[in-house]
Parts: C-alpha cells; structure tokens; sequence
C-alpha cells in the first residue's frame, strides 16, 4: 500500500519549470561583421550574470558585467526552450551576421542568419526583445 501511495505521489509531481538553469548554462546573441570584421553581443549564464562583449577579428573583449535576478534568468531560457533551437537548420553566412546561441545540459545549439525576414518570426522576436533587455540591464 505504502509503495503504491509513493508511486502515485512520484508519477502526479510536476517538473520544476522554474529552477534556474545550470551555472554552465547560457544564451548568446551577436550580430556584426563588414569591412571592418566588428561583432557585439552579449551572453547570460545560468548564474545570472550578463556580459557585453566586442570583438574584431579574433580579439573579443568584455567591456560590460551585471549581474540579473533569478526571475529573469528562468523566464529567459523558458522562452529559449520554447523556440526549439534545436529544430532549425539555420547556418547563413554573409557579410553581416547575426546569431543566437544557446547551451543547456551540455548540449549547445546555433544558428546564424543575414535576412531576418528569412528566419521564424518568434526567433526574431526573441533575438530583438533580449537584445533590448541586455542593453537596459548593461547601460549599453
């Protein structure tokens, strides 16, 4: 009776959707490229910390470290999860470029476009409404 009660108690709990992610865990977005070869972006960790980054060819320096609250960490890669990253064969080269990169359970997941008239519009919708939080939550 005891390991029936258990089994139903264990089969009827939920997932915790709001845990935050791992510590190794993080969302990139970029964009740049042109004559001058010059990226900007900005990564979030599962531990909450956000960094600006610049970089031209292979030189890329942090210029920008916050730190984010939890919930906005959770809410962030729960909107990530749900844009199926991993579905999309997106891999477009070009003269300027943009990116979304995403590790989770040691798995990571890119794509890169040059139109972004030629990707999902959620995706879009994401890159853009992150970008505008980074740029808040850094001063940028």
């Amino acid at each position: 009776m005891l390991s029936a009660a258990l089994l139903l108690l264990l089969s009827c709990r939920s997932s915790d959707v709001t845990s935050k992610p791992s510590p190794d865990a993080f969302l990139e977005i970029g964009e740049g490229g042109g004559v001058m070869g010059i990226y900007t972006g900005y990564q979030l960790w599962g531990t909450g910390v956000l960094l600006h980054w610049q970089q031209q060819r292979l030189h890329r320096t942090i210029d920008t470290v916050t730190h984010i609250p939890g919930e906005h960490i959770v809410q962030w890669f729960q909107r990530a999860d749900s844009l199926h990253l991993q579905e999309l064969q997106i891999r477009e080269t070009g003269n300027y470029q943009y990116w979304l990169q995403y590790r989770k359970a040691g798995d990571t997941v890119r794509i890169q476009w040059t139109d972004p008239q030629q990707i999902p519009a959620a995706v879009w919708q994401f890159y853009q409404d992150i970008k505008s939080f980074a740029q808040q939550q850094s001063g940028q």
